[in-house]
């Protein structure tokens, strides 16, 4: 559950970053957000034995819907994006914190489930 909790803070500052700063300072912040953010999505395949990010969206599609796994899906490639030095549109940034919270919420009952399986 170390995850879920470490995703949750992101998701807050993800969405914190995007109402109470402006200019430069959110800009930069919201990059390096964002290539957090795809990190730790990528992290989270692993944490439940996945080898491949698609094999996991698979999972992720059965209990999240394909908007969900689309969503990860971009945000996962705009942060390798982001991390290889290309530049990116900070308005596709700024779409990704409407929907964090939703993925947050799919991903912890994922985990969950993953965890109560785990201990069986």
């Amino acid at each position: 559950m170390e995850w879920l909790s470490w995703f949750g803070e992101l998701v807050t500052m993800n969405v914190r970053i995007s109402r109470e700063c402006a200019g430069l300072c959110a800009d930069l912040s919201q990059k390096y957000l964002t290539i957090l953010t795809a990190l730790e999505l990528t992290n989270f395949c692993k944490y439940l034995g996945h080898h491949s990010e698609s094999s996991c969206y698979d999972d992720v599609l059965k209990v999240c819907g394909d908007e969900v796994v689309q969503n990860i899906s971009k945000i996962v490639s705009v942060g390798k994006d982001l991390s290889n030095g290309k530049n990116v549109e900070l308005s596709i940034l700024k779409t990704f914190n409407i929907k964090l919270p939703e993925i947050y919420l799919c991903l912890s009952r994922i985990a969950a489930t993953y965890i109560s399986s785990r201990d069986l």
